[in-house]
C-alpha cells in the first residue's frame, strides 16, 4: 500500500529506498538515488503537486530521507555500511553508463533521419495533403475527380509505405496543421496505414495499388454529409447518424458510377463499417462475406478514428488505440489483419511517449516485430529530468537493464515534441 507525499516535503539531498511514483505506475524518482534540484523542478514543471511512497517507507525511511549530512557522532559500523551503499550504487551508475556508451557506439553507423529528411518527409506528406484536398473538391462539387491524379498520390503513398516506414509513422501520430480538414488528413493515414498491412500481407503489386486507392476513397461518401452534422460536437441524434451512415452507400456510388472504378475498389466505401461478426453497417456482413480490401481498410480506418481529434473527443495516443483494435480483433476485426497491423505498429506504435524504469523520458523512434515490448527509443529526458540535448537512441532489447514502465498522454506533459526533435 502506498501514501501521498506532498512534493513541496521532498528535500535535495533525500534517498529513498523503494521508486517515488506518480499516477500509480509513472516513477518519477528512482529508488537508492539522491534527490537533486532538478528532480523537483521537473516535478513542479510537469505541475505534480504529490507523490506516492510505499507505505512501509514512510514508517521507516522518511527520518532517513533528508539530505544527507556528515554525522561525524554515527558509529564506526553505520559509516561503513553508509560507504558501502554508496559504492555499490555508484557501481550501478558507473555499469550503466558504459552499456548506454556501448549501445550509442554500435548505434553510431546506424541510419537516423536528419533534420532535412524529416522536413522533406513532411513536404511530401503536406504535398500528398494538398493533392487529396484537391480530389475530394472535385469530387463533391460533382466533378469527375483526374484518375491521374489519384495514381500519383497512390504512388507516393506506397513510395512512403516501403522506403521511409519509420520517418512517415512518426509524422502521422503528430501531424497537425489548420490548413487540411479531417477528412483530408483521415483520407491520407488510411492509404497510408492499409498500404502498410497490404504490404505486411504480402499483396501483389496490383493488389497493393488496388487495395491504396480504395483506402484512399473510402471516406468520399462523407463529401455528401451536412456540414451541420459533421461539426456536431455533441452525440448525434438517431436521425443524424442515420444520414452518416449513408456515406458508405454515397461513396460507393461516387467511385462505381462517376469514377468508374472496379467493383473491388468500390466495394471499401460501402463495406469499411461492416465488422468480423456482422454487428457492423450497413448490410450486417460477416467473415468472408467482407471483401478482403474492407477487412484491411477497417482496421486502418478504426485506428486512425481513435488517433485524430473528433469535434466530439479528443484523439487517444497511440498505445491506447492499438490496445482497442487488439480487444476488438476476436470479434470486430479479421485476425490476420490485425496481427499484421500489429507487426508493423507495436504495442508502443512510432512517436509514442514512454516512460522508463529509471524514470527517463523517451519516443518510440523503431518497432520491433519480435519483441513487441522492446522497441528501439531516443531518450529525450534522462533519469534527472534534464533535457537530453544530443540524440541518445536505444535498443531495448539489447538493453536488459531498461524497460518500459509506462505511456504518457503528450496533453499530460509541459512540452511539445517539436520543441524536442
Amino acid at each position: 500500500m502506498r501514501k501521498k507525499i506532498k512534493v513541496d516535503d521532498i528535500k535535495i539531498g533525500m534517498q529513498f529506498s523503494s521508486p517515488v511514483y506518480f499516477d500509480k505506475t509513472k516513477v518519477v524518482i528512482p529508488a537508492f538515488t539522491t534527490v537533486k534540484l532538478s528532480d523537483i523542478e521537473r516535478l513542479k514543471r510537469w505541475r505534480i503537486s504529490e507523490v506516492e511512497i510505499e507505505d512501509d517507507e514512510v514508517a521507516k525511511d522518511i527520518p532517513s530521507s533528508k539530505p544527507v549530512i556528515e554525522d561525524t557522532s554515527s558509529t564506526s559500523e553505520s559509516s561503513n555500511q553508509s560507504v558501502d551503499k554508496r559504492k555499490a550504487m555508484a557501481d550501478r551508475l558507473k555499469k550503466y553508463q558504459q552499456d548506454i556508451k556501448k549501445i550509442d557506439t554500435k548505434l553510431e553507423n546506424m541510419p537516423k533521419p536528419s533534420e532535412s529528411s524529416n522536413l522533406s518527409i513532411i513536404t511530401q506528406y503536406t504535398s500528398i495533403l494538398s493533392k487529396i484536398k484537391s480530389i475530394l473538391q472535385n469530387i463533391k462539387t460533382d466533378t469527375i475527380a483526374s484518375k491521374n491524379d489519384i495514381y500519383d498520390v497512390v504512388a507516393e503513398i506506397i513510395d512512403l509505405t516501403i522506403n521511409k516506414k519509420t520517418e512517415i509513422l512518426s509524422i502521422l501520430s503528430h501531424f497537425e496543421d489548420p490548413a487540411y480538414d479531417y477528412l483530408v488528413v483521415h483520407s491520407a493515414n488510411v492509404a497510408i496505414y492499409s498500404a502498410f498491412i497490404g504490404y505486411g500481407m504480402n499483396l501483389n503489386q496490383f493488389k497493393l495499388n488496388q487495395l491504396t486507392i480504395a483506402a484512399l476513397l473510402h471516406d468520399v461518401g462523407m463529401v455528401k454529409v451536412p456540414e451541420s452534422i459533421l461539426n456536431t460536437t455533441g452525440k448525434l441524434s438517431p436521425q443524424e447518424f442515420m444520414l452518416v451512415q449513408r456515406h458508405t452507400f454515397e461513396g460507393y456510388r461516387i467511385l462505381l458510377s462517376r469514377q468508374l472504378f472496379p467493383e473491388e475498389i468500390c466495394q471499401v466505401a460501402l463495406q469499411h463499417h461492416e465488422r468480423f461478426n456482422g454487428s457492423g453497417y450497413p448490410s450486417h456482413r460477416h467473415g468472408d462475406q467482407i471483401s478482403v480490401f474492407s477487412r484491411i481498410v477497417a482496421v486502418a480506418d478504426s485506428y486512425d478514428a481513435m488517433t485524430e481529434p473528433h469535434t466530439y473527443r479528443e484523439k487517444f495516443h497511440g498505445h491506447k488505440a492499438i490496445k482497442d483494435v487488439l480487444q476488438a480483433s476476436k470479434n470486430l476485426y479479421d485476425p490476420e489483419v490485425s496481427k499484421t497491423f500489429l507487426s508493423i505498429m507495436s504495442i508502443y506504435p512510432i512517436g509514442s511517449l514512454v516512460q522508463l524504469n529509471n524514470g527517463a523520458i523517451a519516443i518510440v523512434f523503431q518497432a520491433n516485430i519480435n519483441f513487441p515490448l522492446r522497441p528501439t527509443i531516443r531518450i529525450l529526458f534522462d533519469e534527472f529530468g534534464d533535457k537530453v540535448i544530443e540524440k541518445s537512441i536505444i535498443e531495448l532489447e539489447k538493453s536488459p537493464n531498461l524497460f518500459i514502465t509506462s505511456v504518457i498522454d503528450p496533453k499530460d506533459v509541459n512540452f511539445t515534441l517539436e520543441e524536442l526533435m
